[in-house]
């Protein structure tokens, strides 16, 4: 897998939005599993999967809903942050919301018991 710069796509998404755009679940999405891809997946523990919350949260603020691709790939950003309570919960939490775990949301938290 190729290296992700994580810092262009932060960088993209504020000039998306100084330039009076606003992002769409394909957008945010995309900037979450940036977060947990390539070089920058080594730096989750200090702080990347606080990030793709943030992200989350700011989806959620401006009305967007999450999906079943959201949840995946911010449980990966948490999973590989080593944080598999809050992973779990939230994986608790996705029917509340109608959102259902498939394969690769186990398969991601899984993934997530062998790393640490």
């Amino acid at each position: 897998m190729g290296e992700v710069y994580c810092e262009e796509v932060i960088r993209v998404l504020e000039s998306m939005k100084d330039s009076g755009l606003k992002p769409n679940l394909v957008t945010y999405n995309a900037v979450i599993d940036a977060y947990g891809k390539g070089e920058w997946s080594l730096r989750g523990r200090g702080g990347l999967w606080e990030a793709a919350q943030n992200l989350c949260s700011e989806m959620v603020d401006g009305g967007i809903d999450q999906d079943i691709y959201t949840y995946n790939t911010l449980l990966d950003a948490i999973c590989k942050g080593g944080q598999m309570d809050l992973a779990y919960q939230m994986m608790s939490e996705m029917p509340s919301k109608n959102i259902l775990a498939n394969v690769v949301t186990f398969s991601t938290i899984i993934d997530g018991y062998v790393i640490c």
